[in-house]
């Protein structure tokens, strides 16, 4: 059997994780709340799926970019130089 200390000290245990866990959970629900209001999703497989899209589409702009910039360059290496 368990003395009063040792009882205590396991109350205070399950406390500081269950106010760990509220902690969590209340921060999940903020991040959730934010990816709805900001890019209207409300599950993590559509977030991925969104991030997956955003970045296949930023690293399509860049290269057009690349390719745009070098061929001004080009053009214009006379003039730049």
């Amino acid at each position: 059997m368990i003395d009063v200390q040792e009882y205590q000290e396991l109350r205070d245990r399950w406390n500081r994780a269950n106010d760990e866990a509220k902690r969590a959970e209340g921060a999940l629900a903020h991040a959730k709340e934010q990816l709805q209001q900001s890019f209207n999703v409300n599950t993590l497989s559509k977030a991925q799926k969104l991030l997956k899209e955003m970045k296949d589409k930023l690293n399509d702009l860049e290269t057009r970019y690349t390719k745009q910039l070098n061929r001004f360059k080009k053009r214009w290496e006379d003039f730049l130089s």
